[in-house]
């Protein structure tokens, strides 16, 4: 499983996964491409055939990040509150 991660869920991700309850899960972090701001900022495509799932900070993403799917559908699934990231999986 490959895991898109937008900048501002990478603290969250990070923080999960090398000292919170994912410690030692999903490959981290050589399964995780974190997209930096300047990939960001230019919206570059995200391939569907590259990544498993997307990882938002923010609901008003969602259609964002769904459009820059270039080859794939995504759905979407709201974490129970309180949470700070937001997953789309193709």
């Amino acid at each position: 499983m490959r895991f898109f991660v937008e900048p501002a869920a990478f603290p969250t991700i990070r923080y999960l996964c090398e000292f919170g309850p994912l410690t030692g899960s999903f490959s981290y972090p050589s399964h995780f491409h974190f997209e930096g701001l300047e990939e960001a900022g230019r919206g570059s495509p995200v391939s569907a055939n590259d990544y498993d799932i997307i990882v938002l900070s923010n609901p008003a993403q969602v259609d964002t990040y769904r459009a820059r799917v270039t080859d794939g559908k995504v759905g979407s699934t709201v974490p129970p509150y309180p949470s700070s990231v937001l997953i789309l999986q193709k």
